[in-house]
């Protein structure tokens, strides 16, 4: 290990002399940057600014640091989204940030939940609940946003949104292993009253309207109010995915001396959003030896019959000749949230204080529809019926009927229908022939609601720090900054239905940081900064996912009883406490004005999952070796920042579910398990022609199966062709893998001392299994992960300017390349590999007139025209593939079917904006 470290350190400097030699050359050959005669060049350079000043990129000042300093003068990998970038590529919501950064990738963590997963550099966080920590620090104007069901709602009136890629612990601490994304909002402008209205309509009945208001009070007051309300119909044809949310701020700015200043806002939105599965549509396609043939049910609805005629069954946001009426109403993601925010700066005669407090409170309410869209089973399939016991809950009154015992012959008080195949056989082996025919086939059941969930969080932080009014990025040899941090964050989730559970979970956070810049000599600067952190962590509560099914009843038939433990005397109680360190190095070396290399070193902690069972999942940690250089060529108007990572992972959490099992089934082959031979799992018990496991127990929450590496780059490039004509272009690479990681060892670990032993032909063993991973029980080490190894994206604007007004055309193109391979049935006898997802590319584009003709002096109209995917790309966005039915009854070699989901359809709009 010590030798493998070593390599990497030597591959790192080597790296790192690499980018100065690259610097020294690109200073040496340039005659920009000629050193000849320094003092001379720099007068040449700024006339040369001066005469050609509308070529010149801006410069952005950003506080990614803690401090106000040019975003080039910064060693380390950020990305800045300003309001006129949002614009030109239409993103108005945090979840299409995405289509500027490609190395950032948000999702809907659970189909229609409302919790806004955020990945940096292919690292996220698996949750669908709002107890779970995450990976990406999201923060707006300093303080955290701890829970990722309230984010979308604050997501307007900004001056711009950070993203810090890599660990960011040392300053930002708390859940910023993969980095953190900032948002700054506008603040209030003392002297000078305006402001701004915009209306938006568009496709699918979306409907926009923003404003903010600048009010000077005194030339030392200044108030803002601004805020946001959209609307948007379903992209199907029922209604699953509807979108409805409002946000209103208000702040004051204070500035009672020329050196002191007191900014405070306050913030209130809501959300009242829908969603559910199945909202895309469906799409089926076979290959090999594989039909879809006609169905030849008489009983089949005209509408659905329409698609079951056989071939590539293909309808995308087509849902209503098959989903269930009125269940569109049924699914709700609502938040409501507000928050205060406070910040005093007071500049001393050595340096600046900052104190900073602020508070957030969030209430959410989820009603999760579980639907099932039509599959495709195998010629011959049957409808039988299945009864199963559960909680039942009135959507208008709130009331819940628990679970009965069921009648006399063991069957609950909920019917479901299912299909059953009846294999056909060889005459001669008497073995399962191979499936050859598939039909379409109808959900066998009505959606219903599976969860409601209510949950409600409530956190305050408040941090003190001194920053040095010494800058590294201008010109000074020192900069330096110290501070406390206070954190506390409650959240608390009450869950029915098919999961009971009550879950309070309370941190307290203390940190302690600091962070210091030298550079001695040659414009070398070393940085080093460190954080250290004590974490207090308290469970109270009681998790009831699920029990197993009740004995079989002597014709096969069984149910399955949901308990409702929630007597608080039986509930668990841990307190857990977590101390950690968190640091950084740096090597920066200013080349020259504008040409900037670094090398750095960070590591990253994420606090301690706490699951639904009170277990106390180990923090994840982050080693990170970062290497880049920021560049500006050609006067300025070329811009060019590249950047490589190479990531250790340790603790990697992964949410999962395991049995407990009743009865555990083992394959003969071998000595493990006292010559039983390899764990395969609890045993299955049919009824009425289904199967499912014989488990005593489930849980489902985080372990930590093992680590991983990683490693990619990104280039940001900015070029000012001519005044009148900008392209920008982001590109992003990254190649993931599990480095000893095993999720059956976790398994094991984690629920072996709860669930104790079983005994097995009078063989004590482990009675824990997981059926939902078929790769559960093997090493995972080695095996890729993620999604698309290359992403990117670029635009190009063009403007005329005819007199005051101006013409503004832009066109952007979106790059997702290729996916990794699938492989089905991995590391046995039949695993096969398939192609991964298909590259696509989708392309938006916009037409903005900008003019002062027919309002007051000093405002300003625009119109915009918008169209994305303008192209209406219909491929699909994934692909997925199967080669067996139900994992029971195969095909014919190489054959079998294949599913996917659409990409989103084209969307037009209009847009006006009054500026003031």
């Amino acid at each position: 290990m010590g030798g493998e470290r070593r390599l990497l350190l030597n591959e790192w400097l080597l790296g790192f002399f690499f980018l100065c030699f690259v610097s020294m050359t690109l200073c040496i050959s340039s005659p920009v940057f000629s050193a000849e005669n320094e003092d001379e060049k720099k007068t040449e350079k700024k006339a040369a600014k001066e005469e050609t000043d509308e070529f010149l990129l801006e410069e952005i000042v950003v506080t990614a640091e803690k401090r106000e300093a040019e975003l080039q003068k910064i060693p380390m990998d950020i990305a800045v989204v300003r309001p006129d970038e949002m614009e030109r590529m239409n993103i108005h919501q945090m979840s299409e940030l995405e289509k500027m950064v490609p190395d950032l990738k948000t999702n809907d963590g659970g189909g229609g939940t409302g919790f806004l997963q955020i990945s940096i550099r292919d690292i996220t966080t698996e949750y669908w609940n709002p107890t779970a920590e995450t990976t990406v620090a999201v923060l707006i104007d300093g303080v955290p946003l701890t829970r990722s069901n309230a984010m979308e709602g604050k997501f307007y009136d900004l001056e711009r949104v950070e993203m810090l890629k890599g660990p960011q612990g040392t300053l930002y601490g708390r859940g910023s292993t993969a980095g953190s994304l900032s948002m700054v909002s506008k603040k209030p402008d003392i002297g000078e009253f305006g402001g701004n209205i915009q209306l938006e309509y568009g496709s699918f009945d979306r409907k926009r309207i923003e404003g903010a208001f600048n009010i000077p009070a005194t030339d030392k007051l200044a108030f803002r109010m601004s805020g946001r309300s959209v609307k948007r119909g379903s992209y199907d044809d029922v209604g699953l995915d509807v979108q409805s949310m409002w946000g209103m701020r208000g702040s004051m700015r204070w500035e009672p001396t020329d050196r002191q200043s007191l900014v405070v806002a306050v913030d209130t939105d809501s959300t009242d959003n829908k969603g559910g599965y199945g909202f895309q549509g469906v799409y089926f396609e076979t290959f090999g030896d594989l039909q879809i043939v006609a169905n030849p049910d008489p009983t089949l609805s005209s509408a659905f019959r329409e698609y079951a005629s056989g071939g590539t069954v293909s309808t995308p946001y087509k849902a209503r000749w098959y989903y269930t009426e009125g269940a569109e109403n049924e699914q709700k993601q609502k938040t409501d949230s507000w928050g205060l925010s406070a910040t005093y700066e007071h500049e001393l005669d050595f340096a600046y204080l900052t104190v900073q407090y602020g508070y957030r409170t969030s209430v959410s309410q989820l009603n999760w529809v579980m639907t099932q869209s039509p599959s495709l089973v195998p010629l011959g399939s049957t409808t039988s019926p299945f009864w199963l016991d559960l909680d039942t809950i009135d959507l208008e009154t709130g009331e819940i009927t628990l679970a009965g015992e069921g009648d006399e012959n063991g069957y609950g008080n909920a019917a479901w229908m299912y299909t059953t195949y009846t294999a056909q056989k060889d005459p001669t082996t008497g073995e399962n022939l191979p499936v050859t025919k598939m039909i379409l086939y109808p959900p066998t059941y009505a959606s219903a609601v599976a969860t409601d969930s209510h949950s409600a969080s409530r956190n305050y932080n408040l941090e003190a720090r001194l920053t040095s009014q010494e800058s590294i990025a201008a010109g000074d040899k020192t900069e330096w900054i110290a501070g406390a941090m206070l954190l506390k964050d409650d959240v608390t989730e009450i869950a029915r239905i098919f999961e009971n559970a009550y879950n309070e979970v309370d941190l307290r956070e203390y940190a302690l940081f600091g962070q210091a810049s030298y550079a001695p000599f040659a414009r070398l600067n070393f940085t080093g900064g460190y954080r250290y952190t004590w974490d207090n962590k308290q469970y109270l509560g009681w998790n009831g996912y699920g029990a197993g099914p009740a004995e079989s009843s002597p014709d096969n038939n069984y149910m399955i009883r949901y308990p409702r433990e929630l007597d608080p005397s039986k509930w668990n109680h841990y307190d857990y406490d977590s101390n950690y360190s968190t640091y950084k190095f740096n090597i920066s070396w200013q080349a020259t004005a504008d040409i900037l290399p670094y090398i750095q070193y960070s590591k990253g902690m994420k606090t301690m999952n706490v699951a639904r069972d009170g277990r106390s999942i180990p923090p994840e940690q982050l080693n990170s070796f970062d290497a880049g250089v920021k560049t500006r060529l050609f006067n300025g108007r070329l811009q060019v920042n590249l950047s490589g990572y190479y990531y250790e992972y340790k603790n990697y959490n992964q949410w999962l579910t395991a049995y407990q099992c009743r009865i555990p089934q083992f394959d003969g082959e071998g000595d493990a398990n006292g010559g039983l031979g390899e764990f395969t799992g609890c045993k299955q018990i049919s009824a009425a022609g289904s199967s499912s496991l014989d488990y005593v127990e489930n849980t489902y929450g985080p372990l930590s199966p093992g680590g991983a590496k990683q490693n990619g780059g990104n280039a940001q490039i900015t070029w000012v062709i001519t005044p009148a004509d900008i392209f920008t272009l982001n590109a992003s690479y990254s190649k993931n893998e599990y480095d000893n990681y095993n999720v059956s060892d976790a398994m094991l670990r984690a629920f072996g001392p709860l669930w104790g032993v079983g005994t097995v032909d009078g063989v004590e063993i482990t009675n824990v299994h997981s059926a939902l991973l078929p790769s559960n029980d093997v090493d995972r080490t080695g095996e890729e992960f993620g999604s698309r190894p290359w992403r990117g994206n670029f635009t190009y604007s063009r403007m005329w300017f005819i007199g005051t007004d101006m013409l503004t055309w832009t066109t952007s193109g979106f790059y997702e390349g290729t996916g990794l391979d699938q492989y089905i049935a991995r590391r046995t006898d039949d695993e096969t590999i398939f192609p991964g997802n298909p590259d696509y590319w989708t392309f938006d584009m916009s037409f903005n007139y900008s003019s002062t003709k027919w309002v007051p002096e000093g405002y300003r109209w625009t119109a915009r025209v918008y169209g994305n995917n303008i192209l209406d790309n219909d491929e699909l966005a994934s692909r997925s593939y199967n080669i067996a039915y139900n994992q029971s009854y195969s095909f014919l070699p190489n054959s079998g079917y294949i599913t996917g989901s659409f990409l989103q359809p084209r969307t037009l709009g209009i847009q006006f904006t009054l500026n003031f």
